[in-house]
């Protein structure tokens, strides 16, 4: 399901992807100028946003560079998270609100801050932040 207000743009050379049962919460932003991939069972947040670009530095803003961005079957981006491009979040991961996720988010982990960083993670025997 696609709420209200969300904003998705595709680019001629780009595809955007998505699973079954995956929520796009309201007035999120998929901006596809490569491929977004996003798997089952997700669910994104309000005022989520993806984002496979990014300009380049002053005077030359429009120099892009595109990477790819996927997310894991089952996981969550809570309200306000941007993810960025070339990054990967994996199966059942957890992002905590307004994170800005800037690497690669191992499966059943959990990030959160800005930049977002490994609170939890499966790798963890207690539980607790590494």
């Amino acid at each position: 399901m696609v709420d209200v207000g969300a904003r998705i743009v595709v680019g001629a050379d780009a595809s955007l992807l998505i699973g079954d049962d995956t929520y796009i919460g309201k007035n999120a932003t998929l901006s596809a100028f490569g491929t977004i991939t996003i798997g089952s069972k997700v669910l994104l947040g309000e005022n989520v946003s993806i984002h496979t670009e990014d300009h380049g530095p002053p005077n030359a803003r429009l120099e892009y560079k595109i990477a790819p961005v996927a997310i894991g079957n089952q996981s969550w981006l809570g309200a306000g998270v941007v993810v960025t491009r070339g990054v990967a979040i994996g199966k059942n991961a957890t992002i905590g609100a307004n994170a800005v996720v800037t690497h690669d988010v191992p499966a059943d982990a959990v990030a959160a801050g800005v930049p977002a960083r490994i609170i939890r993670s499966a790798a963890s025997d207690d539980g607790e932040a590494p």
